[in-house]
């Protein structure tokens, strides 16, 4: 089979698009690229005028692959799919263009591969939170060139493999939905709200910064990628840091602690999470806060779950303090929220039954963590010329 460098048959980071300024395009920043449908839908619909300067521009069906870390390491690479033909977005898209050789999907596919992630966050440069993938090595990545119709055959086989393990996704959106809906309706027939800083026992306290020197060994941080917006904690493993003993205790999370983010793109702004056992013992970043609910009044799941619904997130974009790139809260923007005035038995049935989720969804992870082996396992064998 023929093989060559990417950079022969696909344009990278192509330039010269001529886009009218009164020309409506489609905005996508990184919380848009999906890194499990591997797709990128817009955001927002904006006037290029608005965003032609500080973004990067691309068409609708180009591929587009983080280049930052932890983005690029959580596989964020996907394909455009926009409601205009411009798209705008985050200048740490890489942009990748399929010349006449190259079929999308097949080029996807390839894109999406373990060993691409693997080597490029070897390749990366530059030091802690702004290490990229450069471009030169998606440039000399080699990609086996079958025919077109071969492409099309194998994008083809791969896109109804990757639909089976979408369904099961699904299913785990559907847990998401019912502990939200129940939640929903618990905020809707209370009848009163407190401050939040009034069922807190301590803090909220900011986490440790750590400097990357000090990354490698040691206790487990959870860092901003340690969790997603819906609060399960991320079940890859964690970075290790090297901190002191006094370090460790001061900024130890123990299971019932609740983490909230204070530094962030506004779409992510305030998510939270409650620790488990899994994660007990370990520190967490600087751009976390540390709550602790006094559990007489409080449940921490309910408070968890709270904190990441649309009642807490309009409260935290309202006292967000807005910068170029991102957002942040303070301790006493943080107390100040008008927590429900819902009784703690309450409060518990809803955690027993986020419990039973919790519980059904584990089997549905498993399930999960399955398939997307045997895709792996399925790529590899098409880039091989096996399948």
């Amino acid at each position: 089979m023929n093989v060559v460098p990417l950079h022969e048959v696909v344009h990278i980071n192509p330039r010269g698009e001529s886009v009218d300024a009164d020309e409506d395009v489609s905005f996508v920043g990184m919380a848009q690229l999906d890194s499990a449908a591997a797709i990128a839908v817009p955001l927002e619909t904006r006037r290029f005028e608005e965003v032609s300067k500080g973004y990067t521009v691309f068409r609708d069906g180009d591929l587009l692959a983080a280049k930052i870390t932890p983005c690029w390491e959580n596989g964020k690479i996907g394909q455009a799919v926009l409601d205009h033909s411009i798209g705008v977005g985050s200048t740490e898209f890489h942009v990748l263009r399929p010349g006449g050789k190259v079929h999308d999907r097949y080029l996807l596919h390839f894109l999406r591969r373990r060993e691409v992630e693997a080597k490029g966050t070897l390749r990366m440069i530059g030091s802690g939170g702004q290490r990229r993938v450069p471009v030169d090595y998606l440039a000399n990545l080699l990609l086996p060139l079958p025919s077109l119709d071969e492409q099309i055959r194998v994008a083809t086989i791969l896109d109804r493999a990757e639909a089976i393990t979408g369904l099961n996704r699904n299913i785990l959106a559907k847990f998401a939905e019912l502990a939200s809906s129940f939640l929903r309706g618990m905020i809707d027939r209370s009848v009163g709200q407190v401050d939040f800083g009034s069922i807190i026992s301590e803090g909220p306290s900011n986490g440790i910064y750590v400097p990357s020197a000090r990354y490698g060994a040691g206790t487990p941080i959870l860092r901003i990628d340690g969790f997603d917006s819906q609060g399960n904690l991320n079940s890859k493993p964690w970075k290790l840091v090297g901190i002191s003993e006094t370090d460790r205790e001061r900024f130890e999370l123990r299971a019932g602690d609740v983490v909230i983010n204070r530094v962030n793109a506004l779409s992510h702004l305030g998510k939270s999470v409650m620790i488990d056992e899994t994660a007990d013992g370990s520190v967490f970043e600087s751009n976390m806060m540390r709550i602790r609910v006094d559990e007489e009044r409080a449940n921490p799941c309910f408070v968890a779950y709270w904190l990441n619904s649309n009642s807490a997130k309009v409260q935290v974009l309202g006292r967000a303090k807005k910068s170029i790139n991102q957002a942040s809260i303070n301790q006493n923007d943080v107390r100040k929220l008008a927590f429900p005035d819902i009784c703690k038995a309450k409060q518990d049935e809803f955690a027993g039954m986020v419990d039973v989720i919790r519980q059904e969804k584990l089997k549905v992870d498993r399930r999960s963590a399955q398939l997307e082996e045997l895709m792996g396992a399925i790529r590899s064998q098409a880039f091989r010329g096996e399948l």
